[in-house]
């Protein structure tokens, strides 16, 4: 990397971790200085999980709930506080870190984190002394790790800092008793600089400020190499080309085993099938929210919320350089674009999510019983109410009238219920589905059914606001508390079931 993009690089997007592991807390005084010694790259903002800063706000919006920006395209972050001239505190709602983060909760922090990088030159993130599981995703995405030990609390730093193995990836600068060169070693190759307190509480400010620059430098680097050797391959890579290419003449090869021919292509079906993108053209009567949430669950298998599915639509909308003033409007919230427009949907920038290789299979499964191209899956299981209701059983949304399609041969039962509506159940040896809210039943009481039938359609019956089916997944078991016609069953997590039972294989 040549040294002046080197340097306007660095000077942008800076995010800096500070952690003092011991119960005495920077002062006030401290952090000020240090920030105003990072002005010289732009403002800097401070978000004080360790809530050290006397600045607070109350009703601030938690940033493992929700998002700090609301999905205008090129608006500001309004929810920051001035604390001087270029120095911001970012309230963050959290008066107590939890000890671990389900996939949801740190999305939401992750994509603020980013949302803040966008418009500050430095980001600095105030830990708690107590290190917590979720900061380590945190050290993956920072441009440095400052760590502020005294003698009293450096072996248990060190030994935090030993387990944690992705703590590896980012620039450590270490303020406090000299580390030893075993304690080094056990490091591993980490570029980081030490300096002796002695009767010093805090590093100088100023110091540690250029050392984060530095770190900036190095983190940078470490992500993108400097041309050397490679770069000569780049320019002359023709003649490698043809030296490789006259060894087929000059050394005889021995040919492989016939056996490799016949190795499974699924895997590699699977991995080149896919399209980069989901290419739609509208009829003037389809919203663009659906396809925008068809979308959304088909690259991350989550349920987005109607932020995220804001923010995509904004997002879709600038990649395709689209005019939506000709486009209808209804109920002051759903947009339909003009018929024969198409649009296409590349995988959302801001939504991430860390298990969508190992959900989506389910996810798959799970639209395909309904016969509507465009389904999506509105709500998960939910047992226990974790972060909302209790739901037992998983929404998948499609239009009303689609084909509910049979998984698996079995014997049909049919029922009526005050909240599931029109109900029908599929039974085999072993597991026992429900599709509630049906709206014309295809099949009789007591039926036989194969694999792949029709068994009812898409519907609003019982209690609902739009047309999907709730699917219950259960096995069979003498004492179950449900029963399907003659069948006692129990409920399971439908992602459980289908990993068990691979109803697709």
């Amino acid at each position: 990397m040549r040294q002046d993009l080197l340097d306007s690089v660095s000077r942008r997007d800076g995010l800096h971790i500070i952690w003092i592991p011991s119960q005495e807390r920077a002062s006030v005084a401290w952090l000020c200085s240090l920030g105003e010694q990072l002005l010289s790259l732009g403002d800097v903002v401070f978000v004080d999980l360790a809530r050290v800063l006397p600045i607070d706000k109350p009703s601030a919006p938690c940033l493992l709930d929700g998002r700090i920006h609301q999905g205008i395209v090129n608006s500001h972050d309004d929810l920051t506080l001035p604390w001087g001239n270029g120095l911001h505190v970012l309230p963050t709602g959290i008066y107590e870190f939890p000890a671990k983060l389900d996939a949801p909760r740190l999305r939401n922090l992750l994509v603020n984190l980013q949302l803040l990088r966008e418009r500050f030159s430095s980001t600095i993130i105030l830990l708690p002394f107590e290190w917590k599981q979720p900061f380590t995703d945190l050290v993956l995405a920072a441009s440095s790790l400052v760590v502020i030990t005294n003698p009293q609390s450096h072996a248990e730093a060190f030994s935090t800092l030993r387990d944690i193995k992705k703590i590896r990836r980012a620039p450590l600068i270490f303020a406090g008793q000299a580390l030893s060169r075993d304690e080094v070693k056990h490091l591993g190759k980490i570029p980081f600089a030490t300096v002796c307190l002695d009767d010093v509480e805090f590093p100088d400010a100023a110091w540690l400020a250029q050392q984060m620059q530095e770190a900036r430098r190095v983190h940078i680097l470490t992500q993108n190499p400097p041309e050397g050797w490679t770069m000569l391959l780049h320019r002359f890579w023709w003649l490698a080309a043809l030296a490789l290419s006259a060894l087929v003449f000059v050394i005889p090869l021995r040919l492989d085993s016939p056996e490799s021919l016949f190795h499974d292509l699924d895997a590699e079906k699977k991995m080149y099938s896919g399209k980069p993108f989901i290419q739609y053209r509208f009829d003037g009567q389809e919203p663009i929210q659906r396809l925008a949430k068809h979308a959304i669950g088909r690259y991350t298998a989550l349920v987005p919320a109607e932020s995220e599915v804001h923010d995509y639509i904004m997002e879709t909308l600038v990649k395709n350089n689209s005019d939506t003033a000709s486009w209808k409007h209804e109920n002051g919230v759903m947009l339909i674009p003009k018929d024969s427009t198409t649009l296409r949907f590349f995988p959302p920038e801001h939504i991430f999510n860390a298990k969508a290789d190992s959900l989506m299979p389910a996810w798959s499964f799970f639209i395909s019983i309904v016969s509507d191209s465009l389904a999506y899956v509105t709500e998960y299981y939910n047992e226990f109410g974790v972060g909302g209701r209790k739901h037992l059983g998983i929404d998948i949304a499609g239009k009303k009238g689609s084909r509910i399609l049979a998984p698996f041969a079995g014997k049909a039962y049919t029922t009526l219920d005050e909240r599931g509506g029109v109900v029908i159940a599929l039974v085999n040896g072993k597991s026992v589905l429900l599709f509630m809210h049906c709206d014309q039943l295809l099949y009789l009481d007591g039926q036989d059914v194969f694999a792949g039938d029709p068994l009812a359609t898409v519907g609003m019956t019982g209690h609902t606001t739009g047309p999907h089916v709730h699917f219950v997944t259960g096995l069979v078991e003498p004492n179950g508390a449900m029963t399907a016609g003659p069948v006692r069953f129990r409920t399971i997590n439908p992602v459980q079931w289908f990993f068990q039972n691979k109803p697709h294989s």
